[in-house]
């Protein structure tokens, strides 16, 4: 079981980012304690010396409250919830807490299988009050066999080595959610053969398709006949305000789902989109090439993969610290992953129409 590396005590009241912190201690993970010392000027640290209590999935947990804990982001967090769907299924009275950041919440929010959602950074009496914790920030990174084991098995193995009966990711589109969707968006299958939503970039530029490789794609499909959803900030790409082209970045994340659901097929990196998109079992086209497919999209029977490779793949890198490339990357000063350069375009546009006949 991995736990927290840090206490760390704030002094007084202080804005962290884009909310208040009172003064008290929370439990922070090595690098979110750099991050919170950073943006803070009256904190301190000290190492975790508190009492963790693992989850014991072979003890009756009628009534009892587990606290998962994780800062982001929604594929993380999306990957959280097989084990806490198997919880709720052995034992609906338990209790599922889930600590994250308010920026990341959004995933999880309409699934009924979780209790309360916390803010982040995690005090220590909410801490303290759980009857067991899970924490799950940075321990995917740590964690040895992540090069090795999907991880959603990773999350498993935190929660006591809990046999997960469905390893599918779960998201849940509300019905106000669905009818604003199709009420901006209605469908118009007289004109298009089909409507794809495109996921343009991961926060993380390793994880990337290149932007010129992106567009071949993208001006091929709307040469097809395809309405085409952009999400993100495709400043970058031509033709982005073309007929039968949207842009979508002025959005909320739950919002953006909804949109997304309304789609035909999903192209992704390995990024958000796509894991949301296999947890709504849409038809989805996924690009790796830092992380092999296997560790990600495996347990989502909707998604399809589609692998770069190079010499240097996989490099299984996490973005950390401003850092997009790992030492010594060949093509990091281009700005982008050799491995997921070399999916030609034209294999993408396959992939996605028989994704789409397969639907």
């Amino acid at each position: 079981m991995t736990r927290p590396d840090y206490i760390f005590y704030l002094l007084s009241e202080e804005t962290v980012g884009s909310k208040s912190l009172r003064a008290g201690d929370y439990l922070v993970s090595r690098q979110n304690a750099a991050e919170l010392l950073s943006m803070t000027e009256a904190g301190d640290l000290c190492r975790f010396r508190g009492e963790s209590r693992p989850f014991n999935p072979h003890a009756d947990q009628y009534g009892m409250t587990t606290l998962f804990c994780r800062s982001g982001g929604f594929g993380d967090l999306l990957a959280m919830t097989p084990a806490i769907h198997e919880i709720k299924t052995r034992w609906p009275m338990a209790i599922i807490q889930v600590a994250t950041h308010e920026r990341h919440a959004p995933a999880l929010e309409n699934n009924p299988d979780i209790d309360e959602i916390m803010p982040w950074p995690v005090s220590k009496q909410t801490w303290e009050l759980a009857d067991a914790h899970v924490w799950l920030d940075q321990s995917i990174e740590k964690q040895a066999n992540s090069r090795t084991t999907h991880f959603v098995d990773l999350v498993s193995q935190e929660c006591g080595g809990i046999e997960v009966s469905d390893k599918r990711m779960r998201y849940h589109v509300s019905a106000d959610e669905e009818v604003e969707a199709l009420l901006n968006f209605p469908p118009k299958e007289a004109t298009y053969c089909g409507r794809i939503g495109v996921q343009v970039h991961s926060n993380a530029r390793n994880r990337t398709y290149p932007v010129k490789q992106l567009h071949q794609v993208l001006a091929t499909l709307h040469g097809k006949g395809w309405e085409i959803f952009l999400f993100g900030a495709p400043s970058a790409l031509r033709d982005a305000d073309a007929p039968g082209v949207h842009v979508i970045t002025d959005h909320k994340f739950r919002q953006s789902i909804a949109i997304l659901a309304t789609c035909d097929v999903v192209l992704a990196p390995d990024s958000a989109f796509a894991h949301v998109a296999g947890a709504l079992s849409l038809p989805t086209v996924a690009l790796y090439g830092p992380f092999p497919w296997q560790l990600r999209t495996a347990y989502n029977p909707s998604v399809q993969a589609l692998q770069g490779r190079a010499p240097c793949a996989p490099c299984m890198h996490h973005f950390a610290k401003g850092k997009h490339f790992p030492e010594g990357c060949p093509t990091a000063a281009e700005g982008f992953c050799q491995a997921l350069a070399s999916i030609e375009p034209d294999r993408i546009v396959r992939k996605i129409e028989e994704a789409a006949q397969r639907g």
